[in-house]
């Protein structure tokens, strides 16, 4: 079954949600590809996770430097429960991209993509 759309995105992070969603408003069928879950690297495995770890990271570090200072006791990082936290918001995006996508009239597609000349 061959489909045909005026557009083809190749990844479903930010940048493609707004090309997307751009084009659909001018009328033009477009369909995104992603062989990774949706939601591309920022906000799944990038900018917006490394927040949270970092987060965590700077927050032992701050209170280190205040130790002495009207700070007192220890604390630490849990590991599992930074995972966790940092899950709640990461897990659904997927979900939610297709969803978003579909709801515009855009064919999502979870493939990896193959380029081709059209002469095979």
């Amino acid at each position: 079954m061959t489909q045909r759309h005026d557009l083809v995105i190749i990844g479903t992070g930010t940048a493609a949600m707004v090309a997307a969603m751009r084009m659909r408003a001018h009328g033009r069928t477009v369909a995104v590809v992603d062989f990774r879950p949706f939601g591309g690297t920022c906000a799944l495995r990038g900018c917006d996770p490394k927040k949270v770890m970092v987060s965590g990271a700077e927050t032992i570090n701050l209170a280190r430097h205040m130790q002495g200072n009207g700070v007192e006791g220890t604390i630490h990082i849990d590991w599992p429960g930074l995972i966790t936290f940092k899950r709640s918001f990461t897990d659904p995006i997927p979900k939610k991209r297709e969803q978003a996508y579909k709801k515009k009239g855009l064919r999502p597609f979870t493939a990896k993509p193959v380029l081709s000349d059209g002469m095979s």
